[in-house]
């Protein structure tokens, strides 16, 4: 995958699109509580979910252990949020069995962040990677810091 993503990247380095970082909220506990094999269904189901969500010209990546992330085309940051937010619902309205037959849902965090013709990827990166902390820290109730940026269309 992230052999892959440097490909890829050096390809569009010259377009615009979104970057997204998607975090899943506690899987942590569904390994610890549930088993590894009920932590792999769970990650299974947010990509097919997040395949679900975007167009096809979405690009998805796992690039961590709970992290994925998007480069998204041709959708404005409203349309993303849109989309953003149906999927919410819909993992919510969609609880999963797992093999120990306990039910949870799926829930996670994300930020984004606008690339634009020539711009340094890694600064993206970080920058949605940021606004997804943001995201995470406001779920778990703990207090952001007043000068954090959200990300906005540029005019």
């Amino acid at each position: 995958n992230r052999t892959y993503l440097k490909e890829f990247l050096c390809r569009h380095n010259q377009e615009r699109f979104y970057v997204g970082m998607f975090d899943m909220n506690d899987l942590k506990g569904i390994n610890d509580g549930h088993g590894h094999n009920n932590g792999d269904l769970i990650i299974r189901t947010m990509a097919s979910s997040l395949k679900k969500a975007f167009p096809p010209s979405a690009s998805i990546f796992r690039i961590g252990g709970d992290e994925f992330m998007t480069i998204l085309y041709k959708l404005n940051l409203k349309e993303i949020l849109d989309r953003i937010e149906i999927l919410r619902q819909n993992l919510l309205r969609s609880p999963i069995t797992l093999s120990d037959h306990a039910i949870t849902t799926l829930s996670f965090s994300c930020g984004f962040a606008l690339h634009e013709e020539n711009m340094d990827f890694e600064a993206v990166l970080s920058q949605a990677d940021t606004n997804m902390y943001i995201e995470k820290r406001k779920i778990k109730g703990l207090l952001i810091p007043p000068s954090s940026a959200s990300c906005k269309d540029p005019q």
